[in-house]
């Protein structure tokens, strides 16, 4: 399981280089104004819909399901991807269709408080990224398949595709002064990445056509997907929301929410998402007892990792956003605005990984009524948290709002598990030294220029000392530290 996760992270290391460069550039050229916040608002409107067919519902349908099938009949296998495929291929040209010519009343929707000039530029926009629909989401299913053969070079390559449609679409846009290159840049992506998709299904003989058993394939997949359907109308609903509440506190929160987000969710994929599919894919058919047994360590493991990692993003906000982004188009008040959306993200960043972990889990024992049940809950909570506390508030809420999901679904996910007692120990432990971290580093906060630095070193080896010196924190990750010494 560790291989596999390595080359997962391996292959998002390189992903999140270029998003970094991409992001520098798209706020070097265009800040939080109008083009780069129209194109946020585009990307969610073409990704909600999007992702009613590529989000958890497909994944954790498919590759559980698929992984079944294949330990009976490699064919039965493979009717159900040829099945699936063109059941995504019908609706997701139809979504094509939709999108182009609903655009501007699903602009107006997701953000009413946007002047005209911001919502006719999201509709040109939002227009152009349906051409590359079908292709998304098609590419999308047959990453799924290849994950369901041990094949993780599609996952982890796609982020660093649609990075280079958009560098590119961004130079060749400011270049010419035409933004509609811009939104081109994430069509054309996703035809290369349908392109490169089928050619490593054909070169790994996972495109033998078959349709056997289809009634019997459709049953079960429908049984699986079924306590699903819901959930991307949760989710999407909760994105949607929160678009709602940063047009109505302006233009500028938008582009600033999404420039935040940026830097958490790098954190996750970085550490959750590898793990994630690695349990998905592994972990499928294996009793509840025997997954409870191998994920422990996993999770006791990422949480040492990520609750120091949330502090120093809290602490360090500022910095964060200025070291990043802070040049071209994107001056100051870009800069306050975004740390204020990371401080509030870096709350719940820690649950956000951990949960996201346990979530495959549900996934690969087919719980998938519990996912749905524990996630309207936290969706419920974040967007009633955003339209509470936006007005008092401001930017900071919607951080916090995602922070408030993120806890309550590691909380219910943990009580489920029934891994309470085996990490509120640890959870303890690393709460107390995430409190004197924090109190720690307000010492040093304004005493002199250039106290960040110290304030970096000091924060690492504050860290360093008490997790090998606290025994609970110590015996959690020395056993990996062990192999890791082998290996070398």
């Amino acid at each position: 399981m560790i291989k596999n996760v390595v080359k997962l992270f391996g292959g998002g290391v390189f992903a999140k280089v270029l998003g970094v460069f991409r992001e520098l550039l798209v706020a070097s050229l265009y800040g939080t104004g109008v083009v780069a916040g129209s194109f946020r608002v585009a990307l969610t409107v073409t990704l909600v819909p999007i992702n009613f067919f590529t989000s958890d519902m497909l994944s954790a349908g498919f590759i559980p399901l698929y992984a079944r099938f294949k330990s009976q009949d490699t064919k039965k296998a493979q009717s159900l991807f040829w099945l699936l495929m063109m059941v995504v291929t019908f609706f997701s040209i139809a979504l094509t269709v939709m999108l182009y010519f609903n655009a501007e009343a699903l602009v107006g929707y997701v953000v009413p408080g946007f002047d005209s000039a911001g919502k006719s530029t999201s509709v040109l926009f939002v227009q152009i990224m349906s051409y590359g629909v079908p292709f998304y989401v098609v590419s999308q299913l047959c990453s799924c398949l290849a994950l369901a053969n041990n094949l993780y070079l599609l996952m982890s390559i796609r982020p660093a595709i649609q990075s280079l449609g958009m560098i590119l679409g961004a130079l060749v846009s400011y270049s010419r002064g035409e933004v509609v290159f811009f939104a081109w840049g994430f069509s054309i992506a996703y035809v290369v990445y349908f392109l490169f998709a089928l050619r490593l299904l054909w070169l790994n003989s996972l495109l033998d056509f078959s349709l056997k058993w289809s009634a019997e394939i459709i049953r079960e997949f429908w049984v699986v997907i079924r306590p699903l359907l819901l959930l991307p109308f949760l989710l999407q609903g909760g994105i949607v929301a929160e678009k709602i509440v940063a047009s109505y506190i302006g233009i500028q929160a938008v582009a600033a929410i999404d420039y935040a987000k940026f830097i958490t969710e790098t954190v996750v994929f970085l550490m959750a998402i590898p793990l994630g599919y690695v349990v998905l894919s592994t972990f499928s058919g294996l009793s509840e007892k025997d997954v409870s047994k191998k994920i422990i360590d996993p999770i006791r493991v990422v949480i040492v990792i990520s609750i120091p990692v949330s502090i120093f993003v809290a602490c360090f906000s500022d910095l964060i956003i200025s070291t990043i982004f802070e040049r071209g188009a994107f001056l100051k008040e870009s800069v306050n605005v975004s740390s204020k959306v990371l401080i509030g993200l870096s709350i719940g960043l820690w649950a956000q990984v951990v949960s996201y972990v346990m979530i495959k889990v549900f996934n690969a024992q087919s719980r998938n009524r519990e996912v749905v049940f524990f996630t309207s809950l936290a969706i419920l909570a974040n967007v009633i948290f955003n339209f509470v506390f936006y007005k008092k508030l401001g930017v900071l809420a919607i951080g916090l709002g995602v922070s408030v999901y993120s806890i309550l679904l590691f909380a219910l996910c943990t009580l489920s598990l029934g891994l309470v007692q085996s990490l509120l120990p640890l959870l303890a432990v690393m709460a107390v030294g995430g409190l004197f971290c924090f109190l720690l580093m307000s010492t040093f906060n304004g005493l002199y220029v250039g106290a960040q630095l110290v304030e970096i070193i000091v924060f690492v080896v504050f860290w360093c000392i008490y997790v090998f010196s606290i025994p609970v924190i110590r015996s959690t990750i020395s056993p990996y530290i062990s192999k890791f010494k082998v290996r070398v």
